[in-house]
């Protein structure tokens, strides 16, 4: 505990020892998730990327860098639109399944303008071209709607529906309007009114539609054809057939395209094909693009350099007279799966168990700390690990998702210890410690504790459901997931040594988190209450000697599984989506904690600190007393760190700091 408590305080001390004259300070990192759209701004400086992982970055074409980091939701991010002349975007956060919201960001502010839920998906979403409105369709009679770029309220405008539109554009003067109806018409429309002005009939069902030539043709697929549209009169002007033809991305001033083409045959990959739209026909051109491995986003071109995200979180970039894929960015930090800050600070990811300690006062010496020890060793199960402090120096290492349920006993100094002849038939999704007991509740709901000392299972039960089990007091332990068929509650009180076993008073679709106070003998859970398609999370409390006695702490109006909860000394810290709270048991105090830009994926209290690993895999440490965050700890693939304060004061493991971050004033 000292060492880390330590470690904490002095990189606060030392980082507020030297002072950034900037204005911000960027990590130089890619996405940690797969890329799902790119475009580039209209000047054609800034490359705008969005991911699952709920981020939108904003990248300097010319030098690679990252100029902006927004976090946008813990949500994946599924479609992107950029204002024509300020830096703003548009994006579609999705679970894909039943949430949809539309929201507007500031990126140069990193603030959310506005915010909007949708009941589906979009089919088109677009600015306007003077940027004073944003619309998105829906496949409903009443398709189109027009917002205020600036404040998201809806104007009075296009109020009549008049058909399902695939794709709109507003006119520069933002008078008119130009939809395309998948039933097969082109219409002009009164932007304010919705008046019908002129009217075409043309082919129906296209999709993937495009505007070129100053909007004087569209450009759609239908099937595996190519076909442009003019769209004064609504006849089409020109076709292709492009075998497997999946999309395309197109330079609307100049009408060169670029179709991705699916596999030919067995064990071919996709292609690019490089067409030439003149106003009356459609050419083939030899290219020299070609897509990198594990292509996962659209393709887009700034002059004659075209980039493409990847499953990967990389982005590649491919100059017009290069014919291979350069690497533009991609994720450098260390792909961390847990940390433990009981004793010294443990951090493990797949290849490497790494500690930190520093157990005297630190000495800075220039922009670097050479007084901070680190200490690596090789991961035993090479495997993604959750850290569990057993005693002392001892700690389990246990394999995340191992059909097995792999775990080694672990000393940071002298590696693996012994060898853990047990093994489990399922993946183990729920692992704690206490003293020499390991308590495991696997994907079948079977719930087993562990003799460390005997090596043997002492109790074994299954309750079909089961997610999660913590211990309670004494020879009780607490377990929940799903309700019980048999005894109908999502929380069950069972004591392992006689068996008894007690539901708790509930009425949760789903428990998936759970926290024991010991001197207060309060337990606490986070639940998913409500309807299905009215969910709310609710934070309550138990207290009693069955904890017989509920109390609602919190409550969201909305389903948040990703959460993470810890208690410490009448403190309980709750993250949900990215928002943090603080609340101090037995004075119905719950106070907001500050922001990271980022979404914490575990989130431990040690004495004065708040520490959180963050789904980047980076670390944040806030001060527990005040919620307000301390820093930002960032460890990259080499092992190197780099400690930001909230100020903006850095504190690194490298002379070569400015590798790793850039300074923008």
């Amino acid at each position: 505990m000292k060492s880390t408590l330590s470690f904490l305080a002095l990189l606060f001390l030392a980082a507020h020892a030297y002072t950034l004259d900037s204005e911000r300070i960027v990590i130089q990192s890619g996405h940690s998730g797969p890329v799902t759209r790119l475009a580039v701004t209209e000047d054609g400086k800034s490359l705008v990327s969005i991911s699952k992982d709920g981020t939108l970055r904003v990248w300097e074409t010319s030098s690679r860098g990252l100029v902006y980091r927004v976090q946008i939701s813990s949500l994946p991010l599924v479609e992107l639109a950029l204002h024509p002349t300020a830096p703003r975007a548009a994006v579609i956060e999705s679970d894909g399944i039943n949430t949809y919201r539309l929201s507007v960001w500031d990126w140069g502010e990193n603030r959310r303008i506005f915010s909007r839920n949708l009941e589906v998906l979009p089919l088109y979403l677009s600015f306007s071209a003077a940027g004073s409105f944003l619309a998105y369709s829906v496949a409903d009679w009443q398709s189109v709607t027009i917002l205020d770029s600036n404040t998201g309220s809806r104007p009075p405008y296009l109020e009549n529906g008049f058909g399902i539109v695939s794709a709109f554009r507003i006119s520069t003067s933002e008078r008119r309007i130009l939809v395309y109806l998948a039933s097969g018409s082109i219409q002009y429309r009164d932007l304010r009114s919705g008046a019908l002005v002129q009217e075409y009939e043309t082919l129906p069902y296209l999709e993937q539609l495009s505007f070129v030539s100053n909007n004087r043709y569209m450009i759609g697929i239908w099937e595996d054809t190519l076909i442009a549209v003019d769209l004064l009169s609504g006849s089409d002007v020109a076709s292709i057939r492009l075998t497997n033809l999946e999309s395309y991305s197109i330079d609307e001033e100049s009408g060169a395209l670029y179709a991705l083409i699916g596999p030919q045959s067995e064990g071919d990959s996709r292609g690019i094909q490089a067409v030439t739209f003149n106003g009356s026909s459609f050419r083939t051109r030899a290219g020299r693009y070609v897509l990198p491995d594990g292509f996962s986003s659209n393709h887009t071109e700034n002059g004659t350099t075209m980039y493409t995200g990847t499953e990967f979180g990389e982005i590649y970039y491919q100059p017009g007279f290069s014919s291979t894929p350069r690497l533009f960015s991609q994720n450098r930090l260390l792909p961390v799966s847990d940390f433990d800050a009981s004793e010294s600070l443990m951090i493990a990811s797949p290849s490497t168990i790494m500690t930190l300690y520093a157990d005297y006062l630190f000495q800075p010496g220039g922009m670097s700390s050479d007084k901070v020890i680190t200490y690596t060793q090789r991961n035993p199960l090479l495997a993604p690990v959750s850290v569990h402090h057993v005693a002392g120096t001892t700690y389990a290492l246990q394999a995340t998702g191992d059909p097995q349920g792999r775990y080694q006993l672990f000393n940071p100094v002298e590696g693996p210890i012994g060898s853990v002849e047990n093994s489990y038939q399922a993946p183990i999704v729920s692992f704690e410690t206490e003293d020499e007991w390991i308590l495991t509740v696997d994907a079948t709901g079977k719930i087993q504790l562990y003799d460390l000392y005997t090596n043997s299972f002492v109790f074994e039960m299954r309750v079909q459901g089961t997610k999660t089990a913590i211990f309670a007091d004494g020879t009780r332990i607490v377990t929940a997931g799903r309700p019980s068929q048999t005894l109908g509650a999502s929380k069950l009180l069972i004591d392992t040594s006689t068996g008894e076993t007690v539901p708790l008073s509930d009425s949760s679709i789903e428990t998936f988190l759970l926290a024991y106070d010991p001197l207060r003998q309060v337990l606490y859970s986070l639940s998913i209450e409500g309807t299905s398609t009215k969910p709310k999370t609710v934070l309550t409390g138990y207290s009693g000697s069955t904890f017989e006695r509920e109390e609602v702490l919190y409550s969201a109006p909305e389903r948040v599984t990703d959460a993470s909860m810890s208690l410490n000394k009448g403190t309980l810290v709750l993250t949900t989506a990215g928002v943090n709270r603080v609340l101090y048991t037995g004075q119905d105090r719950v106070m907001p904690v500050d922001g990271n830009d980022n979404i914490p994926a575990k989130v431990e209290i040690i004495d004065n600190w708040i520490i959180s690993l963050n789904r980047d895999g980076s670390l944040s440490v806030w001060e527990r007393a005040t919620g307000k965050l301390a820093l930002n700890f960032y460890i990259f693939e080499n092992m190197n760190w780099v400690a930001v304060t909230r100020d903006g004061r850095v504190i690194s493991s490298s002379h070569l700091t400015d590798s790793y971050i850039k300074t923008y004033r």
